[in-house]
Formats: structure tokens, C-alpha cells, sequence
């Protein structure tokens, strides 16, 4: 069975560019390694994307005697996996059960305890989810919702119809067409500028930490040798003076092209997210 498996793959793997695998976790790891093996045979640029599972999923088959791999061991044959690791914890946050603090731990935790090129899949939504709109019902939270994902150290999802705020879940077993000229926003512009920025050599490379501040703010950090690059987003509406490690001077956001004040060493944030980069004074 293996075998016939492996080479279906290899078939596919001709005319496409990679495989997302339903469940990972529950398929023995010594599989996907050898079908991994064999696919580069045919197309070793194939791109491995696994729906990793959340700590109480893995827990509970474990207690009854099944089989079901960590995240840390889907990366010896993984390139990417779902951010399920921390999807409870995020949901406690945005449900008000837990702090921010509580949440950025979780997700700074990812980054000692997963192979320093792990690379999670970061989304608000997919075809198991709620639509990240039905969630944040305010635009402005999803908007910083939206590039504050999108910031994040990893790789985005977006699932069809999200760029248009749609708030309905389509069903996954009846024809549910997406109506898309009733769109309720328009993040597509966002959604892009943020995947520009997320290419360049500093989200790439550099390195990456999440801090909560006050008023549910959370800054998001690269470093790049001398050069920082800082987001800013404001979670549930809440405007703040943010310190940052910048010197006083006007910058620019690079999300619209606004001028951004740093003064003794603080921004005002308002509604709107900002990123600004510049040389660290630290």
C-alpha cells in the first residue's frame, strides 16, 4: 500500500507543486520521510504541507494506544504545518478567557521548541473554521487582525472568499457557491502588501519575536543585523502609546505610506496597523 501511495504521489507530483496532507499527524512518520524521498526523485522542489493537529488531539489518541506524530517530528518530512499547536490558546484569547501575554507566549514558545526552519502556516480561517469576520465583527479589528497574522514569522492561508471579510462558512458536502458581488470588505490589498513584506531578507532571515503590550497592542519585531523592522497592532480597538526601539524621527508606514512620528522613543497607534523599519538604537 505504501507503495502504490508513493507512486501516485510521484504521478502528481509532475504537474504539481506540492501536497497538503489531510491529517498528517495520524499516517506514520517513516512514511512520509520515504515518500518524500521519492517525490524529489521526480520534483524536489515539492512543497510538503502538513494539518498538523492541536496538544489535546495528540493526547487523546495517545491514551488510547494510536499512533500521532508532534509537530517536531512532521518537520523531518514537512515543510510546513498548521498552527492547531496554539489554535486553542487563540481562540481562549480572542474569547476574552485569557490575556494577550498568555497568547504571544505560546506563539514566541514555537519558535525553541520547533528546528529552526520550521515554518508555520499562519490563518484565521479555513474549511473547519469559522470565518475570521463572524469572529471579528468590527472591520477595523479585521484589519489588524489580518496583517498581524500575516506579520507573523511563517507562511498565510487565505481561504477563499476572506480577502472580502465573507462571514458565511460555505458547507463542505453541498454546492454553497461564494456570492462575489457581496462582498463585505475589501483586504485584498492588504493581504498582498503584506506578502510583499514577508519576501523580503529580514522577515526571512532575521530574527523574530511577539510582544503584548498594554491596551491588547502586540508588537511584532524583526531584526536583521543593524536594521529593525517593527509591526504594531491594536487587537480589540484600543489606542496606546507604544515604546519602540527606534530613534526620534518620522517614518514611514510601510503599509500606506504615512508618516509615523517616533518621539523619545514612542508612537502613537491609533486604529490602524503600522510597520515602520529603521536602524536600532540598541
Amino acid at each position: 500500500m505504501w507503495n502504490y501511495q508513493i507512486e501516485t504521489l510521484k504521478r502528481y507530483a509532475k504537474i504539481v507543486d506540492g501536497f497538503r496532507c489531510d491529517v498528517a499527524p495520524q499516517v506514520p512518520i517513516e512514511f512520509w520521510k520515504e515518500a518524500r524521498k521519492e517525490v524529489a526523485k521526480v520534483n524536489p522542489k515539492t512543497v510538503w504541507l502538513a494539518e498538523s493537529t492541536s496538544k489535546d488531539y495528540i493526547q487523546s489518541l495517545r491514551v488510547k494506544g494510536f499512533h500521532v506524530s508532534s509537530d517536531s517530528e512532521l518537520y523531518s518530512a514537512f515543510d510546513m504545518t498548521y498552527d492547531y499547536d496554539i489554535d486553542q490558546t487563540w481562540r481562549e484569547y480572542v474569547k476574552g478567557n485569557i490575556s494577550l501575554r498568555k497568547y504571544v507566549e505560546a506563539l514566541n514558545t514555537q519558535s525553541v521548541i520547533y528546528p529552526k526552519n520550521y515554518i508555520k502556516m499562519r490563518g484565521l480561517e479555513n474549511h473547519d473554521q469559522p470565518r475570521a469576520h463572524s469572529m471579528f465583527i468590527n472591520e477595523n479589528d479585521m484589519y489588524n487582525w489580518t496583517a498581524f497574522s500575516e506579520f507573523q514569522k511563517g507562511s498565510t492561508l487565505v481561504y477563499a472568499g476572506q480577502e472580502y471579510g465573507f462571514k458565511n462558512t460555505p458547507s463542505l458536502f453541498d454546492s454553497d457557491k461564494l456570492d462575489w458581488k457581496d462582498t463585505k470588505m475589501d483586504l485584498s490589498a492588504l493581504i498582498e502588501r503584506m506578502h510583499e513584506l514577508s519576501q523580503s531578507d529580514i522577515q526571512v532571515s532575521g530574527s523574530y519575536k511577539v510582544t503584548a503590550l498594554e491596551n491588547d497592542t502586540v508588537e511584532v519585531t524583526y531584526r536583521y543585523g543593524n536594521i529593525i523592522r517593527i509591526g504594531l497592532f491594536t487587537l480589540k480597538g484600543m489606542s496606546s502609546e507604544v515604546p519602540v526601539a527606534l530613534p526620534s524621527d518620522s517614518y514611514t508606514n510601510m503599509l500606506n505610506n504615512s508618516l509615523v512620528q517616533v518621539k523619545d522613543g514612542i508612537i502613537q497607534l491609533d486604529y490602524d496597523p503600522i510597520v515602520i523599519q529603521g536602524k536600532t538604537n540598541e
